[in-house]
């Protein structure tokens, strides 16, 4: 059954689900070339109890979310983190990753992009940063990829650290999610209605700090004087 319009959720616990745990191997390398900095990874998970929720109808107008154990699965993947850096004025960096996992009936890839640049000014620092991920299928129903644009702004006026921020200054980002069931199907989507500003200003107090001079004392009987801080 399919219900197009605004429904609630209900979360329900599950005091029989087990503690998710995993087997990890990882191996990378570092290698600089130059002005670059090359970070290729590979990894392999072996993941007991899977943590996962289940979700169906409750009433017309309420879905139940329960969280369940869905066995036992496999994550492995691939990742290269690659960053440049010409010197003290400018950096970038790219992080690609794809990967496959399993467990259940699930078996898929998925794969993410990171990306970062930042440059100094004459007065200030200015900072992009874009999140990119793929879609995702779990149990339950697959999620759609996301877009996430992130601007920063930084300078120093006198005693004076002002940091300004934008998170999704573009309106790309957006959380959209299938659910499918045997007897219950629905759409969820969310998105960031205004765009969020971060405004920081910090005051930074400096003080001189005048170490104590030495103060001498005289012992008579020598004729020596002592230096005590």
């Amino acid at each position: 059954m399919y219900y197009p319009q605004t429904i609630d959720e209900i979360e329900q616990g599950n005091p029989e689900v087990l503690p998710e745990y995993s087997y990890k191997f990882e191996f990378g390398l570092n290698h600089y070339l130059g002005n670059f900095n090359i970070i290729p990874e590979t990894f392999l998970s072996i993941v007991r109890n899977v943590f996962d929720i289940e979700e169906g109808v409750l009433t017309y107008t309420v879905s139940l979310k329960r969280y369940i154990n869905a066995g036992d699965g496999r994550h492995a993947g691939l990742s290269l983190y690659i960053s440049y850096s010409p010197g003290n004025l400018m950096s970038l960096s790219l992080n690609p990753s794809y990967g496959w996992y399993s467990y259940r009936d699930v078996s898929t890839y998925y794969y993410r992009i990171n990306a970062n640049l930042s440059f100094l000014l004459s007065v200030a620092m200015f900072q992009l940063a874009v999140n990119y991920e793929g879609l995702y299928v779990m149990v339950w129903g697959k999620s759609e990829p996301t877009l996430l644009f992130q601007l920063a702004f930084s300078t120093r006026i006198r005693d004076f650290d002002i940091t300004l921020s934008a998170m999704d200054p573009f309106k790309t980002y957006k959380y959209a999610i299938n659910v499918n069931a045997d007897d219950y199907s629905a759409y969820k989507y969310n998105a960031i209605k205004w765009m969020y500003i971060n405004l920081n200003v910090r005051y930074n107090i400096q003080r001189k700090f005048n170490p104590p001079k030495p103060m001498q004392k005289t012992i008579r009987n020598t004729e020596e004087r002592m230096l005590r801080r």
